[in-house]
């Protein structure tokens, strides 16, 4: 399964971005093997259009708006919750124990914390 998430640098390190529609950066992981992508789209529907140009089956990220959500659902992609400002590395490991719970549309604003 091929993995995007959106990131950023923080104090030099790649952590997991608070935006999805809006993030300029995605580290694409395939079998540990990690790539950074550029986009430049406009929101959360051109960012999933432009990743499954790439093979992306799912996303993890901290928050999603819910059209993009929904249109992930639509795309069949799947969509999983992980806290802002999380290390790559530290995804990376939890990816590989099986720790990522996936985003429902009925926990939606549970787990994205853009109520908390």
């Amino acid at each position: 399964m091929i993995f995007a998430v959106p990131v950023k640098k923080l104090n030099g390190k790649w952590v997991v971005s608070n935006s999805f529609g809006k993030a300029k950066i995605f580290a694409v992981i395939n079998n540990e093997k990690i790539d950074f992508l550029k986009l430049d789209a406009k929101n959360g529907k051109e960012v999933i259009d432009l990743l499954i140009k790439h093979n992306v089956d799912a996303i993890i990220t901290s928050h999603i708006g819910l059209g993009a959500f929904k249109y992930l659902k639509e795309k069949d992609i799947k969509a999983f919750f992980i806290e802002k400002f999380t290390f790559i590395e530290d995804l990376i490991g939890s990816l590989k124990e099986g720790k990522l719970e996936e985003f429902k549309y009925d926990n939606y604003h549970k787990n994205c914390k853009c109520v908390s």
